[in-house]
């Protein structure tokens, strides 16, 4: 579900640092498995990144959930708001993640540029 550019620079983070990437599967509908999900985000996860809405499947996922399941664990929740940033009203307080990117270009801006929300404890 992930966009390769959420997934490709993990990959490479985790084989130079010798990290394991773990993926929550789909279910039929093309959502994320919650209750995997609650399973696979164990106390040794360091980092979450998921994207909001899956542009191959349009799927939304719950990330609130999937955020508190994160701080649960003391987990960084990264999110990536590249498909929802001009669809939806995101409110970074209410869903608790410590970061989210996204390029400026879905926001109508012909540059090549990201803005890049931090949590201010960061």
């Amino acid at each position: 579900m992930e966009h390769h550019s959420n997934l490709i620079p993990w990959q490479e983070f985790a084989k130079k640092n010798n990290f394991k990437l773990k993926f929550i599967p789909i279910t039929k509908n093309y959502e994320l498995d919650y209750k995997k999900a609650k399973k696979i985000i164990r106390d040794k996860t360091a980092i979450l990144a998921v994207t909001h809405i899956s542009n191959v499947f349009g799927t939304i996922n719950n990330i609130k959930f999937l955020v508190s399941l994160a701080k649960e664990k003391k987990a960084i929740a990264i999110i990536d708001a590249a498909q929802s940033i001009q669809h939806l009203k995101i409110d970074v307080k209410k869903i608790g993640c410590d970061f989210l990117l996204s390029p400026v270009i879905k926001c109508l801006v012909l540059l090549e540029l990201a803005f890049f929300m931090e949590k201010k404890s960061f």
